[in-house]
């Protein structure tokens, strides 16, 4: 792993049910903006490490995007972070309340495709979580294939990847249990060969939005209370300008818009 300088960008105070939880980010190795992330490449000034936690002795450190293998450079990205879930959250639980299946709630469109049923490992895009003295000698690398609602090759699909250490939670005093989450849509469609999935992928603001109002919609009331904050969290990602998906092009293209502010999520029932 290349070797950065810290730099302190921000602390964002977030009210959470009434009670004031602190998130400290600070930022590695960051320089300027930049306009627009390529296949597999973060632009420049918009890639990181954060630190995470309730501070000085309760940081957690995570990276500012996703990767598609347990190497943690520039060139080896996939997805931005948006979503923080914390309070009492797990992987699991999240994306069971999420998928809007078997009642709990009932949430369409659903989102009960597993992507591993698809195509295995190949599915998986790794995050790098480290859970500081809770975290023992378990792995900063944690694989997630995420939740969708159509399988592979059908044109729209909502993707969500829910990262937390070893597959279920990170833990801070200011976060309590908490995971991360990067969100983008499947473009796919068949090419006029009918062996061959044309691949396009785009993960914007608009597709946030999508996910806030499925959460603020469905998961806010009774009897499951989350409680949303929007804007709420400075990942430092943002990057690209808003394109029409027909722009993104063939086979494994991705469109990335991200105006670096994601939502923190209190979750209640998992603990």
């Amino acid at each position: 792993m290349r070797s950065h300088s810290w730099v302190s960008v921000s602390v964002l105070a977030l009210l959470v049910a009434a009670a004031a939880v602190y998130l400290a980010i600070t930022l590695v190795g960051l320089g300027a903006g930049a306009v627009r992330v390529g296949a597999s490449t973060a632009p420049s000034g918009t890639f990181g490490q954060l630190e995470l936690g309730d501070g000085p002795y309760d940081f957690d450190y995570v990276w500012n995007w996703d990767f598609r293998s347990t190497d943690a450079e520039s060139d080896n990205v996939d997805w931005g972070f948006r979503f923080i879930f914390g309070n009492e959250a797990s992987v699991g639980y999240v994306k069971d309340r999420l998928d809007g299946d078997n009642n709990d709630p009932d949430i369409t469109p659903l989102l009960n495709v597993d992507p591993w049923e698809l195509c295995g490992d190949p599915c998986n895009m790794y995050a790098y979580l480290d859970d500081g003295p809770e975290q023992g000698g378990s792995s900063n690398w944690n694989p997630d294939n995420g939740i969708k609602n159509n399988p592979t090759c059908v044109w729209n699909d909502g993707h969500m990847r829910v990262y937390g250490r070893n597959d279920h939670s990170n833990y801070s005093l200011g976060l309590g249990h908490y995971v991360i989450a990067t969100t983008h849509l499947d473009l796919e469609a068949f090419s006029l060969d009918p062996q061959e999935c044309v691949h396009r992928y785009r993960s914007d603001e608009v597709h946030e939005d999508w996910w806030l109002d499925r959460i603020q919609n469905n998961l806010t009331g009774s009897p499951y209370d989350w409680v949303v904050t929007n804007n709420a969290v400075y990942w430092s990602n943002g990057a690209g300008t808003a394109s029409d998906p027909d722009d993104i092009g063939d086979h494994y293209e991705q469109l990335y818009h991200s105006d670096g502010w994601g939502a923190y999520v209190s979750v209640s029932g998992d603990h």
